[in-house]
């Protein structure tokens, strides 16, 4: 059976055809664009008469003095924050018609005035570059990585700095925050992803919750946050199988990647973290293949499949934020997820369907494995979008006639029944900087 899945590139040309470093989706669908002239904007996307999704500009926020990276909505969609260079982070939140008759500020202009959000305050503690800023899941904490090889947490009320973290000994490109607030991972050009988990308790009370800090915000927990792992190397054998070829490489690009993006991500129910900028050597005489590599939580040792076939590195990646389950049609069999087939479709199947199916069925196993761990449950499983090559930005399905998972895997369907067709997923970017002259890094393409 055949699905086809209709999709249209939306164009935004309102920066001044200045490179957009950055965007993301409001939980009802607002979208915000970042870039390198400075700009913060907002549009409305809706579908038009023929279904296709079309884009209307909303607001402008300006405010940053330079480039910025990065921009990013809270969970409940009140607050905006962004991140740019030279160290700036700013907090923006959602206005009303009641704040409109309110004292105006000498440092707010008209424009802004009358925008969609308001500036509330500056972050100040990063030296250098911002590239990228994560909310927790519950809004009370954000986190951000600088080139000053910083990551540093935020509390969003007060906008002063909680806890910095100098675990990197080169560029922080990428944070992300771990669904259930028990991880957040932070990505470097040092090679390695850092894992920072909560500390273990030596003595649970009765009654208590696995995590041990029940009815506290996230913010309020970060003294417990540790660096808990590196994911730096994997080991690989030889070419002859020998056991004495055995060898440690690195998992991911070094600095010289053309990108100053290394964006990760987690699947929407924390089972599964994403970490772009992969290199795979079959063995040790292989030859590197761009990838990205998918890990399950908790399991920080090696990971459990990587996704191939990539022409150029992975910089950016971002689930969909619908989740899918398992449909099983009446009359039908389950597909198998044991990686096993029937002799009849083996002999029609190639070697590389078969490991797609094979690795598939790796990630069902460890998905379930994980949701039994962290008391979850239920037949379900996420879409994902990757970021390909420097500068070049992946559209994400644009109409879900079927549902995007049905275009990738058969026998899904989605399980929020009242999300509209046409509600766009998270998308992602990529950024390119060429080499610097005479100076430290690479510079701004």
């Amino acid at each position: 059976m055949n699905f086809v899945m209709k999709s249209k590139t939306i164009q935004v040309v309102w920066h001044g055809k200045e490179p957009v470093y950055s965007l993301d989706f409001h939980p009802n669908g607002l979208l915000a664009t970042a870039g390198a002239d400075r700009e913060i904007k907002t549009w409305r996307v809706s579908n038009d008469a023929s279904g296709y999704p079309q884009v209307e500009h909303v607001d402008t926020l300006v405010g940053h003095s330079k480039t910025v990276n990065c921009v990013r909505f809270s969970p409940d969609g009140q607050r905006i924050v962004s991140a740019a260079d030279g160290g700036e982070l700013m907090l923006w939140v959602a206005t009303s018609p009641e704040d409109t008759s309110g004292p105006r500020g000498n440092l707010v202009t008209e424009e802004e005035e009358a925008a969609g959000y308001k500036r509330q305050g500056v972050m100040r503690g990063h030296v250098d570059d911002v590239m990228d800023v994560a909310w927790s899941q519950d809004g009370s904490a954000v986190v951000s990585g600088s080139i000053d090889n910083q990551s540093i947490v935020w509390s969003p009320e007060t906008t002063k700095a909680q806890k910095k973290f100098e675990s990197h000994k080169h560029f922080v490109q990428g944070v992300a925050w771990d669904p259930h607030g028990q991880y957040f991972l932070t990505m470097s050009a040092d090679r390695m992803c850092k894992v920072h988990a909560l500390k273990p308790k030596k003595h649970k009370a009765e009654g208590a919750d696995a995590s041990g800090g029940r009815g506290k915000t996230t913010l309020e927990r970060m003294g417990e946050f540790h660096c808990a792992d590196s994911i730096c190397k994997r080991v690989v054998g030889s070419s002859s199988g020998e056991p004495s070829g055995t060898k440690r490489v690195y998992l991911f690009h070094d600095e010289t990647l053309p990108s100053f993006f290394r964006r990760l991500s987690w699947s929407p129910d924390g089972s599964f973290a994403v970490i772009p900028s992969g290199v795979y050597k079959e063995d040790a005489d292989s030859q590197e293949l761009h990838t990205a590599y998918l890990y399950a939580r908790g399991k920080w040792t090696s990971p459990i499949a990587h996704i191939p076939g990539q022409t150029k590195p992975v910089v950016a990646v971002r689930f969909c934020p619908v989740v899918f389950e398992r449909e099983v049609r009446s009359g039908a069999e389950r597909p198998d997820e044991s990686g096993e087939s029937d002799e009849s479709d083996e002999s029609d199947e190639s070697d590389a369907s078969r490991a797609r199916r094979t690795s598939l069925a790796h990630v069902h196993r460890a998905r379930r494995e994980a949701i039994s761990q962290s008391g979850g449950g239920g037949q379900v499983c996420q879409a994902l979008v990757l970021v390909v090559g420097p500068q070049r930005a992946v559209q994400a399905p644009s109409q879900y006639e079927q549902g995007p998972l049905r275009v990738y895997q058969r026998g899904y369907r989605r399980v929020r029944r009242g999300v509209r067709r046409g509600w766009p997923s998270r998308h992602v970017e990529g950024r390119q900087r060429p080499e610097r002259r005479g100076g430290r890094g690479r510079s701004r393409g």
